[in-house]
């Protein structure tokens, strides 16, 4: 009878202890009947390879998952696992071999209790702040949690009958360590008082967790109660009922040490092993130390949180109690972000498949899982935007078919559930001069009082004086979310105090972080960029310079600038920690000849940011007050505002979720859309030199950094143009054409000094051009020169050219920019779906292996004169090296935007000059960039310097390397011809490039 069954699967045979690894079904048994070829039925069994050489069963098997995680032990042996319908083959293509690898463990190392002033604390009193200090190994930017217990279980030890008083999370940070304070309030005394015999000193402890730890905890430290009033006779701890769960006797750790499992994690909903039942190494359902379940070894007994109201529909509800006991806990400045997982229910989003349905099945639990964690990837940026969210599971649930795509005739598209996400105020360290940020105080026992909030300056640097109030505009919550005019009226009213009532024990008011006046906030703003005046540079002319104009002064200026900064025989180099600026120079420099030795002086500044911190004070029963934030390390920063901010105050509307959002998107990929750069023109005799940004009528254009206007002309279709040379705060200049403004409404002429954000004019319409028909439109056009030819418009004007676009050479696509002053400004990425990450190229090098790994070609390999055989394991590495080679291992921004090690856009699309034939995915546009140098030196394409080039984007990582390996069969094993098609000489440097990369993916398939 022939054989039904399993007859192939696939997986990664080297899998790192503690990972879960997933293995697949590629093939089955001919014989095997449709309605039998079914994942769920199928066992998964682990075998082990014993000293004599032979496997033999762990008797760990699952059916339907073939999912394993593998313990420490598996690191010493060598296993195979097998898949099977009805009974296990012993070995064949059906199972694979595997050999677990070791990983760096993390670990919490030590942790122990501190005064605030880091000393060892033994003793503490309330109203103190206890430091919980964990030393950690492998846990850098992992969040740890931390329980303050009081030790209230009879005998010792750290018992789960104590009682929980509070629990936070802290960060560690780059040096192993993680940090977090409790405060010992009067609150706290009485819940713990609450069921404590001897109340005159109480017994605390802390408890540190991380999900892959066991719980690490601090020897008991005592806390002196100052309200506690001695008894007659000492009272005797009672005797506690055993049915009394809050009593309960110690649980005892069983024999083979087997820590109990962590509450509420995967492994609490597991069945016990026979290993945690008797410390015999045996398994049952599966569960041994073959496998390691992490949180079943790691974890540790979480104690139940405090309790939750559940209302009908699932929503989350949490109770805030007030103490009682009145204080000011904390205070601190804060962001508004939507980034609570609410619960509740905010309609639905239809998600539409764009690949076939060959790569989108989701008949088992593993591929539906697979499925939406594409789906999940590409549409969570475009619902946070929207201040919705949906899970994992949810998208699961929603795929009822069982496979999806655009070549199903129903299954196009998923509707999917989404919920709110809620508000919380985060505490935010620093933020730019001009920010809106709210200021939050944090009481206990304060309820309904009012909180006033000031905001001090540490040294003074921009008030005068050490401890300074500083003025800044307190705004309304209407206003925290509007646009701010540079000109006219500012929003607002200048305060030194900030009153706020408390409720649910917290205090907020929204502030802008600037002063009413604009004239203060370019001294602030000016202040801030340069830093604090230290001292004076002297400079030695080294020859004759004679200065006839301002513009030799600017060129000098500039010269002088760069020989103070790097020192030559005449002069000193500026110190590290000191600069100076080409405006200073200017304005001590003269319209005269400069002989040798002749000197001048100009300014030094130091660099320094504005420490700030926050007095708070409220009236209860008495006056709490107190100083937060004032201690080094703690400051909050007021910086320099950013370098770019985008040309308009509000969201243009072909935006995303705006009116002209789906079809006219500004960001999209170049020539996607007419708004788009390099997008046709003129029946595509030219293109489209810019952006355009669609607005409601006459909305108001800003400088999105300081400059100067160059021009100001008429443009097109009875629209005018404002360029300006600006300048940043970060060293960069460039020419932005602000275009298509209303001309009778322009507020600035040539020669004019601009700052970010000041008023230039507002959008205008093209007179006697239809742009969507059936509607006036109103737009700025943007464009951005580099200004490698310079900016004197007189000599070279940006209107002239004959290339495509009819400009200056040094014309580049504005998208970048753009998308820096988008995020600047409204603190939200442009981009409409998350970038491609170094997981998918792994997941891509997998799938391609499974694609080829049986196939065998007879080739000239690495430049070899006689054909050799050529493995399809030989490809899949080639394939990966190249992509490492050109990606800088997944991790250059053009990999991340486009899922390629580089395929420069040189055609029209959709296949943009590249062969249609060797794609799976068709491109979905390009994204454009200044390259990299990369081999350019080596016979590889000359790299550009003075304007980007366009790069094809593709749908997936999968399609980019499955065209490289098609392109290298196609060109029989001549993998470098990708490099340079001509040049031999070329290619042999790009084979000698790929030799000492290692392909990590690939090897760890073996």
């Amino acid at each position: 009878m022939s054989k039904r069954g399993v007859s192939k699967i696939s997986g990664n045979s080297s899998p790192k202890v503690g990972e879960a690894t997933t293995y697949t079904i590629t093939d089955w048994y001919p014989a095997t009947p449709q309605t039998q070829r079914n994942a769920s039925g199928v066992t998964w069994e682990l075998f082990k390879k014993r000293t004599n050489g032979r496997f033999t069963t762990t008797n760990i098997k699952k059916t339907g998952s073939g999912t394993f995680t593998f313990g420490e032990v598996a690191q010493k042996n060598t296993y195979r696992l097998e898949a099977y319908l009805f009974e296990a083959e012993g070995g064949g293509p059906s199972s694979i071999e595997i050999s677990p690898q070791p990983v760096a463990v993390p670990k919490i190392d030590k942790v122990e209790l501190q005064y605030v002033d880091d000393s060892p604390g033994t003793v503490f009193n309330y109203t103190e702040k206890m430091r919980a200090r964990a030393q950690c190994v492998n846990l850098n930017g992992k969040k740890l949690k931390f329980s303050l217990w009081e030790d209230d279980a009879a005998g010792d030890g750290h018992h789960a009958g104590n009682l929980l008083i509070e629990t936070k999370e802290a960060t560690v940070n780059s040096s192993g360590v993680a940090v977090a304070e409790f405060m010992l309030t009067r609150a706290l005394m009485q819940k713990a008082m609450h069921r404590e015999t001897d109340p005159k000193q109480l017994e605390f402890y802390v408890t540190v967790e991380y999900f892959a730890d066991r719980k690490h905890a601090t020897e008991n430290r005592n806390v002196n109660n100052p309200q506690h009033n001695p008894a007659p006779i000492p009272q005797q701890r009672p005797q506690q009922p055993a049915n009394n769960p809050a009593r309960s006797q110690p649980t005892q750790a069983p024999a083979n040490n087997v820590p109990p499992r962590a509450a509420n994690s995967p492994a609490a909903t597991k069945p016990q092993s026979r290993k945690e039942e008797t410390g015999i190494v045996e398994t049952v359902k599966g569960y041994a130390k073959e496998l390691w379940d992490w949180a079943e070894s790691k974890g540790t007994i979480t104690p139940s949180k405090t309790p939750t109201q559940q209302p009908a529909g699932g929503k989350t509800v949490s109770i805030v109690q007030d103490s009682g006991v009145e204080n000011l806990l904390d205070a601190y400045f804060a962001k508004k972000e939507y980034t609570k997982l609410t619960g509740e229910a905010d309609g639905n989003h239809v998600y539409t498949f764009g690949g076939r349905k060959a790569n989108n099945k989701t008949t088992t639990p593993e591929e539906k899982a697979k499925v939406a964690d594409t789906v999940l990837k590409k549409i969570a940026p475009a619902l946070k935007k929207d201040k919705k969210y949906t899970t994992k599971e949810t998208v699961i649930q929603a795929l009822t078919a069982n496979e999806y795509g655009t070549d199903t005739e129903n299954n196009k598209s998923v509707t999917i559930p989404v919920f709110k996400l809620g508000a919380e105020f985060k505490k935010i360290n620093s933020a730019p001069l001009d920010s809106k940020v709210y200021l939050v105080a944090r009481t206990s026992g304060l309820n309904g009082k009012q909180t006033t909030i000031i905001i001090k300056e540490k040294d003074g640097f921009l008030k005068g004086s050490v401890g300074a109030v500083l003025p800044v505009l307190e705004i309304t919550e209407e206003q925290m979310e509007q646009a701010s005019p540079t000109t006219g009226e500012i929003p607002g009213t200048e305060k030194t105090e900030f009153i706020a009532t408390i409720e649910n024990g917290v205090a907020k008011v929204p502030v802008h972080l600037r002063p009413k006046s604009n004239d203060d906030l370019k001294i602030w703003r000016e202040k801030l960029a340069k830093g604090k005046e230290d001292g004076e540079y002297t400079y030695k002319f080294g020859g004759p310079n004679p200065i006839a104009n301002e513009a030799d002064k600017r060129r000098i200026a500039d010269i002088i600038l760069g020989i103070a900064k790097k020192g030559n025989a005449n002069n000193v180099k500026i110190t590290d920690d000191k600069t100076a600026f080409i405006s200073d120079i200017e304005s001590v420099l003269e319209i005269k000849a400069y002989k040798l030795n002749d000197t001048i002086k100009f300014k030094l500044y130091k660099k320094q940011s504005e420490l700030l911190y926050l007095h708070a004070k409220a009236q209860g029963e008495k006056l709490h007050e107190k100083d937060f934030l004032k201690t080094d390390g703690a400051y909050f920063q007021l910086t320099k505002t950013k370098p770019v901010i985008f040309p308009l105050r509000v969201k243009p509307e072909n935006d995303t979720g705006k009116t002209w959002g789906q079809n006219y998107y500004w960001a999209a990929s170049q020539g996607s859309n007419m708004t788009t750069f390099n997008s046709n023109r003129s029946k595509g005799t030219r293109k489209h030199a810019g952006r355009d940004l669609y607005t409601l009528p006459e909305t108001e254009i800003v400088a999105m950094a300081d400059g100067t206007v160059l021009k100001t002309d008429p443009f097109y279709a009875g629209t005018d143009y404002i360029a300006v040379h600006h300048t940043t705060n970060d060293g960069r200049e460039f020419i932005i054409n602000y275009g298509e403004v209303a001309p009778g409404k322009k507020e600035v002429k040539a020669g004019d000094k601009v700052v970010q954000g000041q008023k230039l004019g507002v959008t205008g319409y093209l007179h006697g051009i239809t742009v969507i028909s059936g509607h006036t439109i109103y737009m700025i056009h943007f464009e951005h020169y580099t200004g490698s030819e310079g900016f004197d418009l007189d000599k070279n004007h940006i209107l002239s050219g004959d290339n495509r676009y009819k400009r200056r050479s040094d014309l580049v696509d504005p998208l970048e920019i753009l998308q820096e002053g988008y995020r600047n400004t409204f603190e939200e990425d442009t981009d409409d779906g998350e970038l491609f990450t170094v997981e998918d190229g792994k997941a891509a090098i997998e799938e391609l292996y499974s694609r080829y790994k049986d196939s065998k070609w007879n080739w000239k390999w690495e430049g070899s004169e006689e054909e050799v055989e050529v493995t399809g394991k030989d490809l899949v590495t080639i394939v990966e090296k190249m992509y490492r080679l050109e990606t800088a291992h997944f991790g250059s921004k053009q990999y991340q935007h486009c899922g390629t090690g580089g395929m420069e856009a040189f055609g029209e699309p959709p296949y943009y000059g590249w062969d249609s034939t060797l794609f799976i995915e068709q491109p979905t546009g390009t994204w454009s960039a200044f390259e990299g140098k990369g081999l350019s030196g080596a016979g590889g394409n000359t790299q550009i310097t003075d304007k980007q080039k366009e790069f094809v984007k593709l749908p997936s990582v999968l399609a980019g390397m499955e065209y490289k390996a098609k392109y290298i069969i196609k060109y029989q094993g001549n993998y470098a011809r990708w490099f340079n098609a001509k040049d031999t000489t070329a290619q042999t440097a790009y084979r000698t490039s790929l030799q000492n990369i290692r392909a990590r993916f690939t090897d760890a398939i073996q």
